[in-house]
């Protein structure tokens, strides 16, 4: 009996020992194949949780990493657009460079200064002419385009001896780079000429106004002389609140035109005039001086005057959409003077204390070119009277037995003596066209929605909590906020301006790609951190979780050679147990 008991308790353990064999390759046989060692909080309540906390917040980082990539993707499209547009300045700037070789080279305003001598000023503000013109300067020199604003009094008024004049006075230097502006809807006058041996040259002046009461462009009661004056005059209304309302030139005085002189006057009415100087009421004189041109472009009135006096090789030209001139007496003095009409009706014949008004003189030489087209030269000196009042061509008997009908030239407007700006001017459309082209690139240099060189703004979160960030403020980098700006090119200083601009708008690209390039880089470091911190914080979950493999192989093996020892043991104690029973 003793025997068989031991028998059975050795069945029992060797069968408890494969039961506990089994479990335990379960065990390992789930790790072996999830690789985990703790797969529940029941295997390890602490190192799951623990593990757990520390996948979480590797899978919070993880998706702040996402967000720092994309940051500095959209810092590379900055980079990337900066670069390019920089490009586009540097061609600006070559373009720039090259023109100024080739432009016309205007002096410093020093220069300017010693030519005005002690007893003169160069002005470029309305502050600085008033005061040049209150204080009796005697050459005043327009350095640049001259704002006087709206005027309600005289604007200007030029006492004895004083010149108003452009830079172009000293020397042809470029078209147009002195000019007088105005407007005015009061009685008043842009300039006042109240002194002796005064003159205006070389500048332009423009006058506008919306209605009409009374102004005048340039008004004369001494003597005077008008030298390459450029006068435009525009009227935006239509109503006729006087009789004489706007004028370009009145004069009580004789006034003599030399060199290049074009007045323009736009806006309709038919009291406006060109030239007025009373022709019912005084003997004052307009004169083109020898080889002087002066050219009208009016749509109204373009002379009402008493005498029109054309010296040797002088030429005027009238283009006007109702009359080309109520003028009294008009003498071609010179041989090779011109007086072309090429709209308007020409003149208007009157009496005044018993003398004839509306005669022409001429000496032999000397060619009419009336609106229809047709041509008349003088063969002889004569004087006779001549009418015409519409666009015909019919001309008193006494006028064609002295002049011979020729065919009309066409008129050819005067040259000037100004460098050609031609290049300057498709230079400068060059320049403006690389300006628009950076624009456009500018505004396409956006990732995601976001331009940060249009003011939008980025924030990149370096962790879960929020607390540590990074705002990357965008800025305007347009050509108008770098500084740049688009004109014509018509003098070198135009030119050195634009390069000073671009060279200053290239330097402050260069100080924004530097500010982005700094907030790249934190955010590259910041992402080498965070991958570095991910793959820390899933080691640790692994280091608490993860089986190894190795370990658990060897205790497979083991287990699998124990179950089978387990079994013969097993298996020899049954055996045992049937020979005690064969001896009964």
């Amino acid at each position: 009996m003793l025997h068989n008991v031991s028998l059975n308790a050795s069945m029992r353990a060797n069968l408890l020992s494969l039961q506990q064999t089994s479990k335990l390759q379960d065990m390992t046989s789930n790790r072996l194949s999830t690789g985990l060692k703790v797969n529940s909080a029941i295997d390890n309540p602490s190192a799951y949780y623990t593990a757990q906390s520390l996948s979480d917040r590797a899978s919070d980082l993880n998706a702040l990493l996402d967000a720092m990539s994309q940051g500095i993707q959209t810092l590379k499209a900055v980079a990337e657009t900066i670069d390019a547009a920089a490009s586009f300045l540097q061609q600006a700037k070559a373009v720039a460079s090259q023109a100024s070789e080739t432009a016309a080279s205007l002096p410093e305003k020093s220069w300017f200064e010693e030519q005005a001598g002690p007893d003169g000023a160069v002005v470029e503000t309305a502050d600085e002419l008033k005061a040049a013109v209150a204080a009796g300067k005697e050459t005043i020199v327009i350095y640049g385009s001259i704002d006087l604003g709206e005027i309600t009094t005289t604007g200007l008024t030029l006492k004895d001896n004083q010149k108003l004049v452009g830079v172009n006075y000293f020397g042809s230097f470029a078209k147009d780079f002195s000019e007088i502006r105005a407007s005015s809807n009061a009685a008043t006058v842009l300039i006042r000429i109240s002194g002796k041996n005064c003159e205006l040259s070389d500048l332009s002046v423009s006058l506008s106004t919306t209605d009409m009461i009374g102004l005048r462009g340039i008004y004369a009661t001494q003597n005077c002389t008008l030298r390459n004056l450029e006068i435009n005059m525009h009227n935006g209304d239509n109503s006729e609140n006087g009789y004489y309302d706007f004028t370009a030139i009145s004069t009580l005085a004789d006034i003599r035109f030399e060199g290049n002189n074009e007045i323009n006057f736009t806006g309709y009415s038919n009291r406006n005039m060109a030239l007025y100087s009373g022709v019912y009421f005084s003997k004052v004189e307009f004169l083109v001086s020898c080889g002087a041109n002066l050219e009208i472009n009016s749509s109204s009135i373009a002379a009402y005057c008493a005498h029109l006096t054309l010296e040797d090789e002088a030429n005027v030209y009238i283009d006007s959409k109702i009359h080309a001139g109520y003028i009294a007496n008009i003498e071609l003095k010179g041989a090779s003077s011109r007086l072309t009409v090429e709209r308007g009706n020409f003149l208007a014949a009157g009496t005044y204390e018993g003398e004839s008004c509306g005669y022409i003189s001429m000496v032999a030489g000397a060619e009419v070119v009336l609106a229809t087209g047709k041509a008349y030269r003088a063969n002889e000196n004569f004087m006779a009277f001549l009418v015409k009042t519409s666009h015909t061509s019919d001309v008193t008997d006494e006028f064609l037995s002295h002049v011979s009908e020729t065919a009309a030239s066409e008129y050819v407007p005067p040259q000037n003596t100004y460098p050609d700006v031609t290049e300057m001017l498709s230079a400068g459309c060059r320049y403006n066209g690389l300006l628009d082209e950076y624009d456009r690139l500018v505004s396409d240099g956006s990732y995601q929605g976001i331009n940060l060189l249009q003011n939008d703004s980025l924030r990149v979160l370096f962790n879960e909590d929020r607390s540590s960030l990074l705002d990357v403020r965008g800025t305007d980098a347009s050509a108008s906020a770098l500084g740049l700006s688009k004109s014509e090119w018509k003098t070198a200083n135009d030119i050195a301006r634009s390069l000073t601009e671009i060279s200053s708008a290239l330097t402050r690209l260069c100080d924004i790609a530097a500010q982005f390039g700094t907030c790249n880089a934190v955010l590259t470091v910041r992402q080498n951190f965070t991958e570095a911190m991910i793959n820390i914080l899933e080691e640790g979950a692994d280091k608490l979780t993860l089986a190894d493999m190795n370990q658990e192989s060897a205790n497979m093996l083991a287990l699998q050679t124990r179950q089978m020892l387990a079994a013969n043991a097993l298996s020899l104690a049954s055996w045992t147990a049937k020979a005690v029973l064969r001896l009964f």
